[in-house]
């Protein structure tokens, strides 16, 4: 092979790697894009709303009406503002205020405050289990199991 010869054949090697590399770096580019547009999406949490009904357990009564779910209990009572929603397993975690009441009657000057509350819990079938904890001061209250259709037997003390 003369001289000439093997120039042109080094040219062409080089020019030939040239541009296969310029097709991989670009290939790779491409492939680094699309990475980036392509993102898996979370699936959607699906929320079911709970139906109107009653759920008791002793000393607590839960009534869901519309918008609108009311709680007593012996000494108290509570109110979730909204549709009371679970996710597809039944979890649930709502906003709403909870009154503790006193023996006796009420002063016009002295009127149980509410106070924020995170009403939290499963609904499993005909079972809730119910938790809440106010959240002015992160007092949890005792964990309540209920039943849907059951009434509580409450005693009041006001």
């Amino acid at each position: 092979m003369n001289r000439r010869a093997l120039i042109r054949f080094i040219l062409l090697i080089s020019a030939f790697t040239g541009i296969f590399g310029v097709a991989a770096a670009a290939a790779q580019t491409s492939v680094t894009t699309n990475r980036k547009i392509v993102r898996k999406k979370k699936p959607k949490q699906t929320k079911t709303v709970v139906p109107d009904g009653v759920w008791g357990a002793a000393g607590v009564n839960l009534t869901i009406a519309g918008r609108e779910t009311g709680i007593e209990y012996d000494c108290a009572e509570a109110r979730i503002v909204g549709k009371f929603v679970v996710s597809k397993n039944g979890v649930f975690k709502l906003k709403g205020t909870y009154t503790r009441r006193s023996p006796g009657p009420v002063r016009i000057d002295r009127q149980p405050a509410e106070r924020p509350a995170l009403f939290e819990g499963r609904v499993d079938r005909d079972r809730m289990t119910l938790r809440v904890t106010l959240t002015d001061d992160r007092e949890e209250l005792p964990e309540v199991v209920l039943k849907r259709g059951a009434a509580g037997r409450l005693r009041r003390c006001y």
